[in-house]
């Protein structure tokens, strides 16, 4: 499920979320580069890694 996307000139930017964890995504069209992040979420205070 795609939570939010940004778009400028030259990046393109969408966030997701799947069981857990958030999984960000930067396109730089410019230089043709790629960057993901997966980072878990927090809830509750409790924090539930699964693998």
């Amino acid at each position: 499920m795609v939570t939010a996307i940004t778009t400028t000139d030259t990046t393109n930017t969408y966030v997701t979320s799947i069981g857990g964890v958030n999984i960000t995504v930067r396109s730089n069209f410019s230089d043709k580069t790629a960057t993901v992040e997966v980072e878990p979420k927090i809830t509750g205070g409790a924090l539930n890694v699964q693998g």
